[in-house]
């Protein structure tokens, strides 16, 4: 019960933030369109800027990330610097935005929400992964994560390679980001798989605030209804394809979270440890 009372909270607090900043960031802008797409933005935005906040305050109260795969980890500061890089540059750079123009001969779909999120997103991973070496040090990356890893910065090196020796669209700074993007769509699909197993091998999901695939999830059904109602609105649905990171992230999320959520609520429900760490699970602020 005390479980749903927080998320009541963690959602009631996203839709205040999320409609607080549209309020500020549109008072003189009477666009309905503009400002119901504003609002889908900044409620994904709190939610899944939110979600990062339930991990970081579980480690602190446990004084241990025994709940959480270090693999899971790694994939992620991959992820959330590679979409902190492509906001940025689809966002403020000029050169970037108008090849896009040129080869989708549309606006690309990235908003400020987008670089507010992955900026946030970032730091907020830099600092779960210094809680795992401050509280178990010895933990390592397994193999499989450090060949991936290996595979794909090599061919990330040879592509960027070609993209300054070459004059061309198909090797171009819009389409190294782009690719780029493409890279982190492939590693959230991998980077969920780590924590899935980690569950699964310990039977239980203590150590794993259930708060955040509920918070991602909601962040993921916004984030989508803004990608659908920004093509549709503005009838760009050549933007579906040119904003491809936001929309198969939004669906990817809300697909792995459904994992999670089955493992904490079903699967493993009748598991959870009772220990000096764990018997006040209910109290901890997830």
């Amino acid at each position: 019960m005390k479980q749903i009372y927080k998320i009541i909270i963690y959602y009631g607090l996203t839709f205040f933030i999320g409609t607080l900043i549209t309020i500020c960031l549109n008072i003189n802008n009477k666009n309905i369109n503009d400002i119901v797409s504003s609002f889908l933005g900044w409620i994904y935005f709190s939610a899944w800027s939110l979600s990062y906040y339930p991990q970081i305050i579980l480690n602190y109260q446990n004084k241990n990330v025994e709940g959480i795969s270090i693999d899971y980890y790694a994939y992620n500061i991959f992820d959330v610097s590679t979409y902190l890089l492509y906001n940025i540059f689809f966002y403020y750079n000029k050169t970037i935005q108008n090849q896009y123009k040129s080869f989708f001969h549309k606006s690309n779909l990235v908003e400020i929400n987008d670089v507010a999120f992955s900026l946030h997103g970032f730091t907020l991973v830099c600092l779960t992964i210094f809680q795992i070496f401050y509280y178990n040090p010895k933990k390592k990356l397994s193999k499989t994560t450090i060949i991936i890893f290996s595979i794909i910065f090599t061919l990330l090196s040879i592509y960027f390679i070609c993209c300054v020796k070459i004059n061309s669209i198909y090797f171009s700074g819009m389409m190294f980001f782009y690719v780029l993007s493409i890279f982190k769509i492939i590693l959230t699909i991998m980077k969920y798989t780590p924590q899935i197993y980690h569950n699964y091998k310990r039977n239980n999901t203590d150590g794993f605030a259930i708060s955040n695939p509920l918070l991602d999830i909601l962040g993921g059904i916004f984030s989508l209804s803004q990608v659908l109602f920004d093509s549709i609105i503005y009838h760009n649905s050549n933007g579906l394809l040119g904003d491809i990171v936001k929309l198969l992230l939004g669906i990817l999320t809300i697909f792995f979270d459904i994992i999670f959520i089955t493992q904490h609520f079903f699967l493993y429900k009748k598991n959870k440890k009772i220990n000096n760490v764990y018997e006040l699970y209910d109290d901890l602020p997830e």
